[in-house]
């Protein structure tokens, strides 16, 4: 049954943390650089201020975007599209492999063009998609614009997490604001899509799940290096 199933899965992981961390050297993640600063300085802006709240933002907007394709793509395309449960786990394969062709492409390209344009082409790609999905023009059009969805999601939440961690004398804090934003945005977020998809359908829910996409471009000059902003 699912419920021995999912048990014995999350046994199993319990037991591999539980073995795991005893591995992890002393000391991991601490950085004596950063307390030094923290009891000198005391101040709160040093760490939480317009960046950390920006990248924050953009954290939560595009983990409510992911999260949101994760729980619903298969069930607005049976509802939407009219499409077979089968062929439903197919589109969102199409979504998983965007997500996965941007996390292995983006690298070198962030290298050569730096993470604030490719941040907003990244957000281009998600808005554009996610669009033509709400706007059904054809499941031909859907199925490449659910793999353009994908491609766009894939980088919100790792560029993020880089741009936090820049600073090495407040990246733990800056990391935990980014992190706790992006996971309660992707855990909380798909559940009140599936309200509001009980009112207009999924696919006029989606609209809500655009306007998030458009709200992280507001912020995208966040994630540039200190440097570039300071040269800005």
């Amino acid at each position: 049954s699912v419920l021995i199933h999912l048990l014995i899965i999350a046994i199993l992981f319990f037991l591999s943390i539980l073995i795991c961390t005893r591995f992890i050297p002393h000391g991991t993640g601490k950085d004596q650089l950063e307390k030094q600063t923290d009891t000198t300085d005391g101040s709160h802006a040093a760490w939480l201020n317009k960046r950390t709240i920006s990248l924050a933002m953009i954290a939560l907007c595009l983990a409510f975007v992911e999260g949101s394709a994760n729980d619903w793509i298969p069930l607005a395309m049976v509802d939407g599209y009219q499409v077979s449960h089968s062929m439903s786990t197919v589109i969102y394969a199409l979504f998983l492999c965007g997500m996965i062709s941007g996390r292995l492409i983006s690298g070198r390209l962030i290298d050569r063009f730096g993470r604030v344009l490719l941040l907003r082409v990244a957000i281009f790609s998600a808005a554009a998609g996610l669009l033509l999905v709400i706007l059904k023009i054809s499941l031909v059009v859907c199925m490449i614009s659910i793999f353009l969805w994908g491609l766009g999601a894939s980088l919100g939440f790792p560029l993020t997490i880089s741009a936090a961690g820049d600073d090495s004398r407040y990246a733990v804090k800056r990391v935990s604001i980014v992190t706790l934003s992006g996971y309660t945005a992707s855990l909380s977020g798909p559940p009140i899509l599936g309200l509001l998809a009980n009112e207009v359908g999924l696919l006029h829910a989606f609209i809500f799940v655009l306007f998030a996409i458009c709200m992280a471009g507001i912020f995208t000059k966040a994630v540039a290096k200190p440097h570039s902003l300071h040269s800005h």
